[in-house]
């Protein structure tokens, strides 16, 4: 990264870190503006960052030495990593790689909570197992590149190569069924949709979410509750699925109209499940 980004970044942190001290309404939204604008800041760069060589894989217990610590667990490897239950609030997993990282185990009372962490440049594709954030807690978290997809696509067009699982902006196999995802924001993100591993959100909760710079096209998100979210700057939203209760807050989201504006933008209206 250039020096100006690590300005930027660093101006911003010591905001955050102010807001909280003084207890001045700091809260997620200011939160997620702050990281918000660090991502934006970063758009001008020429670089793309890269995790450097293979990494020593993490286990349960040195990251639970490093949240003791107080430690930063940005750009470590988490790969196939069990972190399910652990206190991972708050946290800053920026460029880690995360393929496979699992954070639930199927108990339905246990929800490992991420709430306000960071998820910057993270690498989260994987055509395997996929990554497990089903069930999370996941409150004002933020997910997202700082490369813009159009900008990652012209890269590869021009290198005549295409994505991989490393470089991609992609969430191919991220599970995040059941998961509480208010007050998120995921920017320049590829959801995977038409793909043999799309991001699956079943039954997850959206509420006051913002989606900056993705691609949407293909993603279900019938049974998911997206009141008040916020869709900024879309690559595509065709073929996304909804179901006909959700026309209202899908169409305030787009700034669309009405349902007739939403199908002849490519979204897939089907009736609510029973």
């Amino acid at each position: 990264m250039t020096s100006e980004f690590y300005s930027v970044e660093w101006v911003l942190s010591i905001l955050i870190l102010f807001l909280k001290g003084n207890n001045l309404r700091y809260n997620w939204r200011i939160n997620n503006l702050c990281y918000l604008l660090i991502i934006m800041a970063s758009f001008e760069m020429p670089e793309f960052r890269k995790p450097e060589g293979e990494k020593k894989k993490e286990t349960r217990e040195s990251i639970m030495a490093s949240i003791e610590r107080g430690e930063s667990l940005a750009g470590k490897n988490l790969v196939d990593l069990d972190l399910t239950d652990m206190p991972l609030a708050d946290q800053d997993f920026t460029g880690c790689d995360a393929r496979g990282l699992i954070l639930d185990q199927g108990d339905p009372e246990v929800r490992t909570n991420i709430s306000r962490s960071k998820f910057v440049d993270t690498i989260f594709a994987d055509s395997g197992n996929g990554t497990n954030f089903i069930n999370v807690e996941a409150e004002g978290a933020f997910f997202g590149y700082t490369e813009t997809l159009q900008s990652r696509r012209n890269r590869h067009a021009e290198a005549g190569r295409k994505p991989d699982e490393i470089d991609c902006g992609m969430l191919n196999g991220f599970d995040g069924q059941y998961g509480n995802f208010p007050g998120t924001v995921w920017a320049n993100i590829d959801f995977g949709g038409g793909t043999d591993h799309p991001a699956l959100f079943w039954q997850a909760d959206f509420l006051g979410a913002i989606f900056d710079g993705c691609d949407l096209s293909g993603i279900d998100l019938s049974e998911s509750r997206i009141d008040d979210i916020e869709i900024k700057n879309p690559v595509s939203v065709k073929g996304l699925i909804i179901n006909e209760e959700q026309v209202d807050s899908l169409a305030k989201a787009l700034k669309l109209n009405n349902r007739e504006d939403l199908e002849r933008n490519g979204i897939k209206i089907i009736a609510k499940q029973a």
